[in-house]
C-alpha cells in the first residue's frame, strides 16, 4: 500500500513565504489613502451625503432661518421715536403732519364744544325737539364727549399695531354719516343715535391718532406742534355755530 509521503517543515515555511508576497503584491495602502483622500475632497471633509440631505430638508423646511442666496429680504425703514437722531424736528413734511393734526382736532372737540349751540336751538318752539328738557338735551352732549375720552383710550392699543389709516377712515365715515343722519332726525332718540353715539364714537376714533402722530416728527419742538394743533378744536367751536345758525337765521329773515 502507497502512502503520500509528508511535507518537510522546510517546505512548509517556504509555501507559507510565498503567499506572504502574493499578497504584499497585491495590497497597496498608499493607493488606498489617495483614494480615500479624493473621495473626501468631493463630499466635504467629514461630510457625508445623508448629512447633506437633512442639511437641505431643514433649509426648505424652515426658509426663514435659512434664506436663499439669491432671495430679496426686506427691511424695516420705520422711524422710532426712541431714536432721536432720526426725528425731523421740523420741515415741510412735518408741519404738514401739524396741519392734519389741527383738522382732526377741528372735527373732533371742535364738534364737542358746538353742542350748546344745538341745544339752544332744541329748545326752540320750532324745533322737533321743544318738548324735551334740557336735561334730556343735555345727556346727548355728555354722552358725546364721553364716548370721545373713552373710544379715544380704547383705539390707544389700535393705533400702536399700525392701524393708523384705518382709524382715519372709519371715525371720519362716522362723523359724516352722524351729521347727515342728524339732518333727519325728528324724535329724541334718533338724535341721541345719531349725535351722540354715530359722531361720538367717531370722534373717539380721530382723536388719539391726532395726538400721536406728531410724536414722530418732532422732538423738542412737540409741545409748539401739539399746541398749534390743538387750536383747532377752539376754531372748530367758533366755525360750527356758525355754520349752524347761519342757516337758519337766512330762512327767519326771508320769512
Amino acid at each position: 500500500m502507497a502512502t503520500e509521503p509528508k511535507a518537510s517543515y522546510s517546505d512548509l515555511t517556504h509555501h507559507s513565504n510565498a503567499a506572504d508576497l502574493e499578497l504584499q503584491d497585491q495590497y497597496h495602502p498608499e493607493e488606498e489613502y489617495e483614494s480615500t483622500s479624493h473621495e473626501d475632497s468631493q463630499h466635504g471633509s467629514g461630510h457625508f451625503p445623508a448629512d447633506e440631505e437633512v442639511a437641505e430638508k431643514q433649509a426648505d423646511a424652515n426658509p426663514i432661518d435659512n434664506p436663499a442666496p439669491n432671495a430679496v429680504t426686506r427691511t424695516n425703514t420705520k422711524v422710532s421715536i426712541n431714536n432721536l437722531a432720526a426725528i425731523p424736528n421740523g420741515g415741510l413734511l412735518a408741519w404738514t403732519q401739524v396741519l392734519g393734526a389741527w383738522i382732526l382736532f377741528f372735527d373732533t372737540w371742535g364738534i364737542v364744544n358746538t353742542f350748546g349751540a344745538y341745544q339752544t336751538y332744541y329748545l326752540e318752539p320750532t324745533s322737533l325737539l321743544h318738548t324735551s328738557s334740557s336735561s334730556d338735551l343735555a345727556w346727548v352732549g355728555a354722552v358725546q364727549a364721553f364716548l370721545l375720552m373713552l373710544v379715544g383710550a380704547l383705539t390707544g392699543p389700535i393705533y400702536d399695531a399700525g392701524y393708523f389709516r384705518e382709524l382715519l377712515w372709519v371715525g371720519s365715515f362716522l362723523i359724516v354719516l352722524g351729521q347727515m343722519m342728524l339732518s333727519l332726525c325728528g324724535t329724541y332718540w334718533q338724535v341721541f343715535l345719531a349725535q351722540a353715539i354715530c359722531i361720538g364714537v367717531g370722534t373717539g376714533l380721530l382723536f388719539v391718532p391726532s395726538v400721536s402722530i406728531l410724536s414722530q416728527y418732532f422732538s423738542t419742538k412737540i409741545s409748539v406742534a401739539v399746541g398749534v394743533a390743538a387750536t383747532g378744536s377752539s376754531i372748530g367751536g367758533v366755525i360750527y355755530p356758525i355754520g349752524e345758525c347761519f342757516p337758519t337765521t337766512l330762512m327767519e329773515r326771508e320769512s
